[in-house]
């Protein structure tokens, strides 16, 4: 073992006793200090032709990178928790050629020490965390331009003394201006790590959840945002003191363990959850059926769990980071394992079959990854923490021999013309000549494939099977190409709208759009499903509208707007509703005429129309009960809500008479009004010229 060795285990435990937490903090050196012994010595794995050294770290400009890259316009972004001006890490940058290498920030002293992690980006900012160093060496929340400037302390965390945790170990998760996080110790007693949201601006820091031993502890990776909730892993603690898996609503509330590892469905899990096609994946560093860690995929609410691959030496073992997609194939890298034992790049299908040593690292090219891989374009970029000519470690890129390629669902909405389900997904990539989509709806025994297209076809899909009215139809999407059919992509849900009717007033219903968060609702009223007019919004939050004295017979839908703007399938558009946007999904069409009569003011009763239809002049007659006003109002409106007629009458006790000419209205449907101060009535009025 040479002189670096020893240092670094050394400095592993010198960090170890300052935190106070031995036992816990032991478990996380991973065992890989002493197995170095039983390293094998063999050459390069397969691929190696397509493994590229961009970066090797010397000390000077960083040490030992345990994190992911991160890419902002055209330049990846990472930190070191070692090496730089002054040896406690540094944040650099390098184009994705290899050229360009930037200092960015050297951690000292209060702006942090030990970057352990990777950066959550915002246009050129850039947002993370630091294991140690701030005002109180317990690890701090920062933000940086890219160029350097405009540094912000934005937490720092005191272990001692604060119990809003401390020491954290992994990556932010921004949502809107709110960024959310763990720390990997510290809260309340006995200070097993906690959950936090603070703004960008480095208010409203909020302490969400305190671990403790059954519910979990010592978090090191990041949360995953999936609609309201957030879910992440634990370290340890647990049924089993293996770790878990946990889903928490970003507001702090309905914390629950949805998975108890074991060593059956893996131990320890050291990376994150990724959000992909409908379910969440991940890996465990331990467990499985070789005890060398393995790759999961499990529902939200925890079901379904799969054992999709178990890592057995040679392939692989102890993966430290998250699952990379493309298409249906799983990327990632191991710490250890390969054919020199110092890590590898690996693939599998997303089915568990057809796993791939894509490349082994062999201590020149680098040696124990211990993040994950970032995909831009056709190739991948990752990190090991030793290895390379300084053995500082080294950044990388890989290109794999095939890429599936996939395109992500735009909006799945409700077509204006046949209210059925129609499914859009846009063209942002450039397809293969050859090859189709596959359209995959849900249905009571999973998604199952309901359409068929070529890749070259309008991509978009109206499926006159589906039943809008009965409730909510979801859509994924994949591709087949030369590399066989890709995984399903993320699903998007469509809004179901139900309308009830009380005294003057027809209350929508509907439930929340699954894809993306809408900027806003609009609410829209109408003669017909294609004559609709907007009438108002609502916020993303707001799921319910009270529309007051409405037309009878109106027809509502209500429009989730998509805050990634204009979703255009292929080059040409279909005619759709005018008031409709393209980057907008709308319910179905809600007709109120099956809700009948609004409910009829205790005072005015009896109302008859006739002639009804009317050609011209016609008579209506009502009887007002006890209690009514002197004077009312009598009104038409169309159906777009425009009052089209008013008059103001004296109303008597007993029965009323009123004949009324409205002059040149147009033939159609209207709603007649009768109102006092004790209510209104609404009766239908058919008028034919």
């Amino acid at each position: 073992m040479n002189g670096l060795c020893i240092w670094k285990i050394f400095v592993d435990l010198f960090y170890t006793f300052r935190n106070n937490n031995l036992l816990t903090k032991l478990t996380i050196m991973k065992n890989k200090y002493f197995l170095i012994a039983v390293m094998f010595l063999t050459g390069m794995g397969a691929g190696m032709a397509q493994l590229k050294d961009i970066l090797i770290f010397n000390n000077s400009n960083g040490s030992w990178p345990e994190g992911n890259l991160s890419l902002i316009g055209g330049k990846l972004y990472g930190m070191t928790p070692r090496g730089g001006l002054h040896n406690t890490g540094r944040v650099f940058g390098i184009d994705t050629t290899g050229t360009g290498y930037v200092n960015v920030l050297d951690y000292y002293g209060g702006v942090g020490a030990e970057g352990l992690g990777s950066f959550v980006t915002k246009g050129n900012r850039l947002y993370g965390m630091t294991h140690g160093g701030g005002i109180y060496a317990d690890g701090n929340a920062y933000a940086i331009n890219t160029d350097g400037t405009g540094y912000k302390d934005l937490i720092d965390w005191y272990y001692d003394q604060n119990p809003m945790g401390s020491n954290p170990y992994g990556t932010m998760t921004l949502s809107g201006a709110k960024l959310f996080g763990m720390t990997y110790s510290g809260g309340a007693l006995p200070g097993y790590g906690t959950i936090f949201t603070v703004d960008t601006d480095g208010t409203g820091f909020k302490m969400l959840y305190n671990f403790g031993v059954t519910d979990g502890e010592a978090p090191l990776g990041d949360l995953t945002l999936v609609g309201p909730k957030l879910y992440g892993m634990t370290m340890t603690g647990g049924a089993h003191n293996s770790g878990v898996i946990f889903a928490i609503d970003s507001t702090g509330n309905n914390y629950k363990v949805i998975l108890n590892f074991d060593t059956a469905n893996g131990l320890q899990p050291y990376g994150s959850l990724i959000w992909w096609g409908g379910k969440l994946w991940g890996m465990t560093e331990y467990g499985g059926s070789h005890t060398f860690g393995l790759i999961f995929s499990i529902d939200t609410n925890g079901g379904r769990f799969r054992d999709i691959f178990d890592f057995g030496g040679a392939n692989g073992k102890y993966p430290l980071g998250n699952v990379t997609f493309s298409g249906n194939v799983i990327y990632g890298v191991t710490h250890m394992g390969g054919a020199s034992n110092d890590g590898c790049i690996f693939s599998v299908d997303t089915n568990g079959t057809n796993e791939k040593v894509l490349c082994s690292f062999n201590g020149a090219n680098g040696k124990y990854p211990y993040g994950s891989l970032t995909m831009v374009g056709n190739k991948m970029y990752g990190t090991t923490i030793w290895g390379g000519d300084r053995d500082s470690g080294v950044v990388f890129s890989f290109k794999p021999t095939c890429n599936n390629y996939n395109e992500p669902i735009c909006i799945a909405t409700i077509d204006t013309a046949t209210n059925k389900a129609e499914v859009i997904w846009g063209r942002t990539n450039s397809p293969p000549a050859t090859g189709s989509y596959n359209v995959y709806r849900d249905s009571a025994s999973g998604y199952t494939m309901t359409h068929s297209q070529p890749l070259t076809a309008l991509s978009e899909y109206i499926d006159m099977n589906s039943n809008p009215t009965a409730g909510t139809v979801a859509f994924e999407i994949s591709t087949v190409d030369s590399c066989g059919e890709s995984i399903l992509s993320p699903p998007h849900r469509t809004i179901y709208l139900n309308t009830t009717a009380s005294t003057n007033v027809f209350i929508l219903n509907w439930t929340p759009y699954i894809g993306f968060t809408p900027t806003v609702y609009r609410i829209f009223r109408g003669p017909a499903l294609n004559a609709m007019v907007q009438i108002d919004s609502v916020a993303p939050t707001v799921y319910t509208y009270h529309d007051t004295l409405p037309p009878l017979g109106s027809y509502y839908a209500v429009e989730a707007v998509n805050p990634s703007g204009v979703c255009i399938p292929t080059t040409k558009i279909k005619p759709r509703n005018s008031m409709a946007t393209l980057s907008g999904s709308f319910s179905n069409g809600f007709n109120t005429a099956v809700l009948g009569v609004q409910n009829i003011a205790n005072s005015i009763s009896n109302v008859t129309i006739y002639p009804n239809p009317a050609k011209g002049a016609f008579n209506i007659e009502w009887t007002m009960g006890n209690g009514f006003s002197a004077g009312g109002e009598i009104s038409i409106i169309n159906q777009l809500g425009q009052v089209v007629y008013s008059e103001h009458k004296q109303f008597n006790n007993g029965i009323n008479k009123e004949q009324i000419n409205p002059g040149m209205l147009a033939s159609g449907i209207y709603s007649l009004r009768i109102q006092d101060t004790k209510g209104t009535t609404v009766k239908k009025l058919e008028v034919i010229k």
